[in-house]
């Protein structure tokens, strides 16, 4: 399958064009992004796990940590990069739900 046919899938469900909005600004963990996204722990991982295959997420760990952003570099940051002004027109992908992100951030050290 062409990597563009990948990108689209993976980006065709609301959900995954909201953890691709949010993480193309910040690096969060599951746990983080449970609680932006308002949703179970489940269903945030098999997003992500769907977005990470496609080639459209990267993820490190740290100990117990996974911690989740948007690929920066390669075909997959920039296929992100064109699509992300539609994000910012769309208003369930632009709207902020427990925002900033950095008030979920006490207690770790990046």
């Amino acid at each position: 399958m062409s990597n563009a046919i990948r990108y689209f899938k993976a980006l065709s469900d609301e959900t995954r064009l909201r953890l691709t909005y949010v993480l193309e600004r910040y690096e969060l963990s599951v746990n983080e992004l449970v609680s932006i996204l308002e949703m179970g722990q489940s269903r945030v991982s098999r997003h992500l796990k769907i977005l990470t295959e496609a080639g459209l997420l990267s993820s490190r760990r740290d100990g117990l940590w996974v911690f989740y952003s948007s690929v920066k570099e390669g075909e997959g940051a920039a296929f992100l990069k064109a699509a992300m002004p539609f994000w910012t027109k769309t208003p369930k992908c632009a709207r902020t739900w427990k925002w900033p992100p950095g008030s979920l951030r006490t207690g770790r050290s990046r």
